[in-house]
């Protein structure tokens, strides 16, 4: 994109009213396991790793139970479970853009292959 879209873009967010930024004007309401993974993928991709209690306090249920594909990313040497954390190693911190991707569910994919298209 060039600097004349740049600033076009800028100028249009610059000059909607303040209430414009009261609601999201995009995006899919999240069905409860889509909110699950939307969850443990934003804290798995980050340093500190998944909290497992935080999980289970949050949702009630066990991240492991609900997502046994995690379990591949031990085996693969991608994360380590330590201290009630699912942390990603350095391999799966390197992996992270794949990761995260590799953990949506076919419905928010298919989702996102449509909006993209437009």
């Amino acid at each position: 994109m060039g600097n004349a879209g740049v600033r076009a873009i800028l100028a249009d967010y610059i000059g909607r009213p303040d209430e414009s930024f009261d609601a999201a004007h995009y995006g899919i309401a999240l069905s409860p396991e889509d909110q699950r993974r939307r969850f443990l993928i934003q804290s798995i991709l980050q340093v500190d790793g998944l909290d497992l209690d935080a999980y289970r306090r949050r949702f009630g249920t066990v991240a492991l139970e609900d997502l046994p594909d995690l379990s591949e990313l031990e085996q693969f040497g991608l994360a380590a479970l330590a201290g009630g954390r699912l942390q990603l190693t350095d391999a799966g911190l390197e992996r992270s853009d794949a990761i995260g991707p590799w953990l949506y569910t076919v419905g928010v994919q298919t989702l996102m292959e449509a909006y993209e298209l437009r």
